[in-house]
């Protein structure tokens, strides 16, 4: 919950404890995997699936029916750039269990980076009605439809989104970009302004949020912003960059 939250220290932190007690929990490595991929830490992010990789197969050989195990298995497969191994697996899991919500997900991911998007929407789109009150589901389509450039479809399911969750950080901030795309930097920072209250240690949100005003000539706050980032994190490069802009535009 702390990683979808986008409160990345909080979660590593959480699966950090988890492995001191248990060095191969599976579900552990898999989160710190996507927290490093997410922060382009490609390196400590393989590590972290390979190790789940391996632990998964061992599972899946003694409990060759256990569907969250495959479904767990093949997502390391895909985290480790291999799509076909994944999909046999996700698709094994669909012939016994078609409403199997992470299978759809899974098969989402592969069909798009493959280049099959509407095959992807299909999947997500599955696998939000299989659980209208699971919101991953939805912030995925809502991010692919992004990346499709479909603004409007995929600002339609953020709305939503935010509906059922009004503090919702990372949905808060994907509005923010996508109100950047109209040129509506008010809106943007609206929805800025929401996410950072709404998860305080955020810096994606705050950066984002500095950005902003610097684009609306807001020198004082976007220099106020770019501050309380390094007060946190003070080797943060782009916050020091900011800093600097805003420097030099005064």
């Amino acid at each position: 919950v702390l990683r979808d939250l986008d409160r990345t220290e909080e979660a590593t932190s959480t699966y950090q404890k988890v492995l001191s007690k248990d060095g191969m929990h599976v579900p552990a490595h898999l989160g710190l995997g996507w927290i490093a991929r997410a922060d382009n830490k490609d390196e400590t992010a393989l590590g972290h699936f390979t190790v789940a990789c391996e632990r998964l197969r061992t599972f899946a050989e003694s409990d060759p029916d256990n569907s969250t195990i495959l479904a767990q298995l093949a997502a390391a497969l895909f985290e480790l750039n291999r799509p076909e191994e994944a999909a046999s697996i996700y698709q094994k899991v669909l012939r016994r269990n078609p409403n199997h919500l992470h299978s759809h997900l899974g098969l989402g991911w592969i069909a798009h980076r493959g280049g099959n998007h509407e095959t992807a929407l299909t999947h997500f789109r599955i696998a939000c009605e299989l659980n209208p009150l699971d919101l991953q589901p939805r912030i995925t389509l809502a991010k692919v439809l992004a990346l499709m450039r479909r603004f409007d479809e995929a600002e339609a399911v953020y709305q939503r989104v935010v509906e059922q969750a009004p503090r919702h950080a990372r949905a808060r901030a994907a509005l923010a970009a996508l109100a950047r795309t109209r040129h509506d930097l008010a809106g943007a920072l609206k929805q800025l302004r929401i996410a950072v209250k709404s998860n305080p240690k955020g810096v994606h949100a705050h950066l984002d949020l500095g950005s902003a005003y610097c684009e609306l000539l807001r020198w004082k706050d976007a220099e106020r912003t770019y501050r309380a980032i390094l007060k946190d994190s003070p080797e943060n490069v782009e916050a020091m960059l900011g800093l600097g802009g805003t420097a030099k535009a005064r």
